[in-house]
């Protein structure tokens, strides 16, 4: 589920309120989500 989320406003919200993540957790996710995402483009 997670692996292809966009980021916006509406997933920002999700994980500071439902998972209890800080802005600076929400960011360094973002940056492993797309890190990720680079990795299987590549991989293809």
């Amino acid at each position: 589920m997670i692996k292809d989320t966009v980021k916006n406003q509406k997933t920002e919200e999700y994980f500071v309120k439902q998972i209890g993540l800080t802005a600076s957790e929400c960011e360094k996710l973002w940056g492993l989500l797309e890190k990720k995402r680079e990795t299987s483009r590549n991989k293809l």
